[in-house]
């Protein structure tokens, strides 16, 4: 079981990738949705702001961010293994193939959740379906949904028997009225944030240092 959420995990936690400084103060910040688009651009917005503030802070130059969704999971990991994006936030076993495929890729910093290295993942059954006694290992089919939200909400509508998601997302369905009972609960690590193979040194130590500053 264990095994299995591991797997599905992969392509459920969030993807986010920036693109290297362009001519003019121009950098390119782009993000998988792992959750709905308007929720992922209120959740980033704000740290861009921070990050230009604090590169232009940290070296004179005026850096306008500009944010992109991308389309799908896979063109984003591609892009940064191919280093088509500058550095990235990946999900913990999204940076292990990352690095796997492409050993040059580098931590910047490691994410805080509260002072702590790692958060909750879910997996969600309706509690119906648990009362009658339907367990995790009379599953017989899955699928990747793309978001988190969509995963609960498939559970919560019976579309499927159980799914795996953030508990931050869970329990925001919960409050949306989503029908929906944890399985099981386990820790995984946040989110390194990573630079491209390639990626010079005095941008590299700049970005990690902003990083480290936030």
């Amino acid at each position: 079981m264990i095994e299995f959420f591991f797997r599905r995990t992969a392509v459920l936690l969030v993807l986010c990738y920036i693109a290297p400084l362009h001519a003019k103060g121009k950098l390119s910040f782009g993000i998988y949705a792992a959750d709905k688009p308007t929720s992922v651009v209120k959740k980033f917005r704000p740290r861009l702001n921070e990050i230009q503030t604090r590169l232009k802070e940290a070296g004179g130059e005026p850096v306008r961010i500009k944010m992109q969704i991308a389309s799908n999971y896979a063109r984003g990991v591609a892009g940064i293994i191919a280093g088509r994006v500058g550095f990235a936030c990946l999900g913990p076993a999204s940076y292990v193939e990352v690095k796997s495929r492409q050993p040059d890729t580098r931590i910047l910093a490691l994410e805080s959740n509260h002072g702590r290295r790692k958060f909750n993942g879910v997996i969600v059954v309706q509690q119906q379906l648990l009362e009658a006694g339907l367990h995790d290992d009379d599953l017989s089919y899955y699928e990747y949904l793309g978001r988190h939200d969509k995963v609960g909400w498939a559970v919560s509508h019976g579309a499927f028997d159980a799914g795996a998601l953030k508990e931050a997302t869970y329990k925001k369905l919960l409050e949306q009225s989503a029908a929906l009972r944890v399985l099981l609960t386990f820790a995984n690590v946040t989110k390194p944030w990573v630079a491209r193979a390639g990626m010079g040194e005095t941008t590299f130590q700049r970005l990690r240092g902003v990083l480290l500053s936030l």
